[in-house]
């Protein structure tokens, strides 16, 4: 019977257990081959799909970017004989995210079982059983199905909710404002989406909710009474680096910013609709089986929120929240 390398399964563990202490770290089979870019490097692949390179080696040269056509579900470099990003070399993942994280479903456990990532070294961990990627600092013998202490999630940030509508208080007949829709957390894949903002209330009655967020789209801005603002950016992207090194220069540049929220219309004689959430940002993972040099820092923002529309009669709309900042991780695996 024909085995698959790294898939650990209860069934496999003491297969795993073997392969690991033979090659300990697995980054990938080097099946995408070698890169050493004379230009950008796009990667074009299909939107909503997980980015899984097994290249031998990766070497990004100064001046030239790494770029993604479409929005996409988390990118995964893994290089066997280590990724080198030079000079002003610069990884671009700004609103590139497709999803956060597929509401609670994650198949990034899959995909990785499937092309052989186990990840297990002594005190260091990946944790693939859960929808998150974890680093763990105290050992576990392999596969850790529940790990619930000293860890650290690598996600990305979350999406802001969207400001509520202005009332119109004072008038013969008031009425509230919509509520200002709610943003999704971030995720292993990306930062999250933001909510609409809410309508603004006018002499004819309430305004209209601004809508929520959803795994894959930001909220509509409440349509009833003075239109709330619609973030029409998209959140940043999850970057993964992994390789035998790696390597980022001083003026390498990393961004995954989340896109901007919408401002809410002012409301003349009416209320003023309320601004649009903003997207969160993605966040950078950097892993390496021997050394590190990160020397680059990444910008990773979230993206600002939206403000409230003014009103010369009434209430003016509330602000978004601006989206959430996205994290920076580098973790050294030693081996004992």
């Amino acid at each position: 019977m024909r085995r698959h390398r790294g898939i650990y399964t209860s069934e496999s563990m003491q297969y795993g257990r073997k392969h690991l202490e033979r090659e300990g770290l697995l980054m990938g089979d080097g099946f995408d081959g070698s890169v050493e870019s004379s230009g950008d490097v796009t990667l074009a692949d299909s939107v909503g799909t997980i980015v899984i390179k097994q290249y031998n080696q990766f070497v990004l040269n100064t001046g030239d970017s790494l770029l993604f056509t479409n929005k996409l579900k988390g990118c995964f470099l893994l290089c066997q004989n280590g990724l080198q990003v030079l000079g002003t070399g610069a990884i671009d993942g700004d609103g590139k995210g497709y999803t956060a994280e597929d509401n609670g479903n994650c198949d990034i456990t899959k995909e990785f079982n499937l092309k052989g990532k186990g990840f297990h070294s002594s005190e260091f961990q990946l944790n693939r059983t859960s929808p998150y990627f974890f680093f763990k600092t105290v050992d576990t013998d392999y596969p850790a199905e529940d790990i619930v202490a000293e860890v650290e999630s690598i996600s990305g940030g979350n999406g802001g909710a969207g400001g509520g509508g202005g009332g119109t208080s004072g008038c013969a007949a008031p009425a509230v404002g919509g509520d200002g829709g709610v943003g999704v957390n971030g995720g292993p894949y990306a930062g999250g989406y933001a909510g609409g903002g809410g309508g603004g209330a006018d002499v004819s009655g309430a305004g209209g909710d601004g809508g929520d967020a959803t795994d894959t789209a930001n909220g509509v801005g409440g349509a009833v009474g003075t239109d709330g603002g619609e973030c029409v950016g998209s959140p940043g992207l999850n970057v993964f680096l992994f390789g035998e090194t790696v390597e980022l220069g001083s003026s390498t540049t990393v961004t995954s910013d989340g896109g901007d929220g919408d401002n809410g219309d002012d409301g003349g004689t009416n209320a003023g609709g309320g601004g649009s959430g903003a997207d969160g940002a993605g966040s950078l993972c950097c892993s390496a089986k021997r050394q590190i040099h990160n020397d680059t820092t990444a910008t990773l923002d979230g993206g600002t929120k939206g403000t409230g529309g003014t009103s010369g009669s009434y209430e003016a709309g509330d602000d978004g929240i601006n989206g959430g900042d996205g994290s920076e991780t580098s973790q050294a695996i030693i081996y004992n």
